[in-house]
């Protein structure tokens, strides 16, 4: 919700804590929450709407891609090491059990 722009604890503080509710608020900013690299998203395409799969893109080149993972405030020195090992791994697991993509597979 967040990604798309509505904080859900800034709405719950403001209710619950303030006792003042913050109004209806729409979280309709588009976002790609994604928790796998990019790159296997590219290379095993799940999205077979050409038009979804164009929004993705025009969300990758806009820089609205969001990965937990990622969250700046917890990427010290062994975080990143972390993530970059899992995502490494995560390539090495599809290369070794998905060679190609195919229309069964993700």
């Amino acid at each position: 919700m967040a990604a798309a722009g509505v904080n859900p604890m800034r709405a719950a503080v403001a209710d619950l804590v303030d006792g003042c509710g913050a109004g209806l608020r729409v979280a309709d900013e588009p976002a790609l929450y994604t928790l796998i690299p990019l790159s296997l998203l590219e290379r095993y395409p799940t999205l077979p709407d050409p038009d979804l799969l164009a929004d993705v893109h025009r969300l990758v080149a806009d820089g609205r891609v969001f990965d937990p993972q990622r969250y700046a405030p917890d990427m010290g020195l062994r975080r990143r090491l972390d993530v970059e090992l899992t995502e490494r791994n995560q390539v090495r697991k599809f290369a070794r059990y998905y060679p190609r993509p195919t229309d069964t597979s993700f």
